[in-house]
């Protein structure tokens, strides 16, 4: 038998090619058997997760001047470290988010009150203001890889890191916004079950 995408001759029990990687007819199959075995092992007892309107998220976040962003994450730390991953959700930075999120909205105009000339506060506001981003971006790809390792339980190591929050550009733009679309996702394929 020889690979379809490139030619080469492969083994009757390979599951992609060894020099393309393409997927072989058997490795189809065996996936399927694989998905179909794991779905009978644990339908009943799949995580729960929040399933949330996207349009209703991004409307949270514009309202609430990005404040949504670090609510989702406390909000959902649980939720994802109790999916099928060896990444853990790290709450602790969560919270350091929620905490400077809220010191940058008290900071600006009310320097003096913490001490803070002009100059100095405009400098502590735009270094904390760096933070939150770098903070946001980790979090948005700690939720990302926790759940790709949770859906590749399902539906193969493959297959969950291209369909499962495959973009860094969007998780670097949209954050949580785009994470809670691919939990939407999951819920939907019945991979997660929706936390009511």
């Amino acid at each position: 038998m020889n690979c379809s995408g490139c030619g080469a001759p492969l083994e009757l029990n390979d599951e992609k090619c060894p020099y393309c990687g393409k997927i072989t007819p058997y490795g189809e199959r065996m996936f399927e058997e694989r998905k179909e075995q794991e779905k009978k092992k644990e339908p009943e007892n799949l995580p729960k997760m929040k399933y949330a309107s996207i349009v209703a998220i991004a409307i949270l976040y514009v309202i609430t001047f990005g404040f949504y962003s670090p609510y989702w994450c406390v909000s959902r730390a649980n939720s994802l470290n109790g999916l099928y991953s060896e990444t853990k959700f790290p709450t602790w930075a969560a919270w350091l988010y929620l905490v400077i999120s809220v010191a940058v909205f008290l900071l600006p105009g009310d320097y003096e009150a913490f001490g803070l000339n002009e100059e100095t506060g405009a400098n502590v506001l735009s270094v904390l203001m760096l933070v939150l981003m770098v903070i946001a971006i980790w979090m948005s790809l700690c939720a990302r890889r926790i759940l790709q390792q949770h859906a590749s339980r399902f539906i193969g190591v493959d297959a969950a890191a291209n369909s499962v929050a495959p973009s860094i550009i969007m998780i670097v733009i949209c954050g949580p916004v785009y994470v809670q679309y691919h939990v939407n996702r999951l819920i939907k394929m019945k991979l997660l079950a929706p936390k009511i």
